[in-house]
């Protein structure tokens, strides 16, 4: 067979690699999405994602980040993750945050913008991970104790091992079907 009559080869498909922005508060809320999130979606057969985490930035430096290159996005979704007992939230912030929630969904260039509110921590996530659990946690400080009734060893930031990643990892499911369940 002549080098002209060559088989066609077939095209190795690439995975789609999904890249997700996640602005958070905290080392806790970095070390759960960098070592137990990652893990967790890393097993799923879909789509890889790829994150991006940042910290300790105000909305307004999100925004910037965000929109840093006009007309192309970095990141198919922004996550943007905050703790409602932040009292460094001033009323200008407030409204800052506000608006980024409405701009939420799908937009054009097919991007998408979440604001995820930890309620008042991310210990209440944690807490999903051992209860389905619908009480009322007025801060941080009242969610830890609760959390400490099934995991006594609990302490911030965690996790910050694979041992400890594996604790919420071999729970995430719980985490998700008791979520689905306060809906």
């Amino acid at each position: 067979m002549s080098h002209n009559q060559r088989k066609a080869r077939p095209s190795a498909k690439r995975r789609q690699v999904l890249t997700v922005l996640i602005i958070c508060d905290g080392q806790t809320e970095e070390n759960y999405i960098d070592k137990t999130l990652k893990s967790y979606l890393s097993s799923k057969k879909d789509i890889p994602v790829k994150f991006t985490i940042k910290r300790n930035k105000t909305i307004k430096a999100v925004e910037t980040l965000i929109k840093r290159t006009p007309g192309i996005q970095p990141f198919e979704a922004v996550i943007f993750l905050k703790d409602l007992e932040n009292t460094s939230l001033n009323q200008s912030e407030c409204k800052r945050l506000n608006e980024l929630e409405n701009m939420t969904g799908k937009h054009k260039d097919n991007s998408y913008w979440f604001v995820l509110y930890n309620y008042p921590s991310i210990e209440f996530w944690y807490i999903l991970h051992f209860s389905q659990c619908a009480k009322f946690f007025a801060n941080a400080a009242e969610a830890t104790t609760e959390l400490k009734k099934y995991f006594p060893e609990y302490k911030k930031p965690m996790p910050t091992d694979k041992k400890e990643s594996n604790i919420f990892l071999e729970k995430i499911e719980d985490a998700l079907s008791h979520l689905r369940c306060l809906k």
